[in-house]
């Protein structure tokens, strides 16, 4: 369930092309092949992984998103790109809680000027990414136009939930790598 709702915009964004929603399977972590398995196999931070991976800041293209008034929550989607190289290397699909955060961040959140994990990083704020499982799927348009690869592409990617320090569920996140 969790899995659906962090990929609700997506999902929104798909209807509106009128295209069908990819099949995503559940495989193991072991079953992650290399080189995505060193991006996507730990607890770390997506976004300070993959800066560090590549050696550049992340940036942040928001493709869509909703706020669950009675939620409190937030629903989005990004294409998570690279500042000096130009180029898309992961899509995120979020559920931020935001009754969890001040509002100044909730705000920054909404903007989508900057990826989730460096907005809490830029705030002092200290948290777990804690993987539940991992997913590979195929693209199809929606997908390989957003992240600039061949429709049919297999991307690897994973669904993990981020607590902050005293275990307060902040948010759920898929996110799907593009080959690194």
């Amino acid at each position: 369930m969790e899995f659906l709702d962090s990929m609700r915009a997506l999902l929104r964004l798909h209807a509106e092309r009128g295209q069908s929603f990819p099949a995503f399977l559940r495989i193991e972590s072991r079953a992650v092949p290399a080189p995505w398995a060193a991006l996507l196999v730990h607890d770390r931070s997506m976004t300070a992984t993959l800066a560090e991976h590549y050696g550049d800041d992340v940036t942040v293209r928001l493709l869509g998103d909703d706020i669950l008034t009675p939620d409190k929550a937030l629903d989005r989607v990004v294409v998570l790109g690279l500042e000096n190289a130009d180029r898309p290397v992961a899509l995120a699909g979020l559920r931020i809680h935001l009754e969890r955060f001040a509002s100044e961040l909730r705000a920054a959140f909404i903007e989508a000027e900057r990826p989730f994990g460096g907005i809490l990083r830029q705030a002092g704020l200290s948290f777990t990414s804690e993987p539940q499982y991992f997913l590979s799927c195929e693209t199809n348009a929606v997908l390989a136009d957003a992240l600039g690869v061949s429709e049919g592409a297999v991307l690897y990617g994973r669904f993990s939930r981020l607590f902050n320090q005293t275990r307060d569920l902040l948010a759920e996140v898929v996110e799907l790598l593009t080959r690194p």
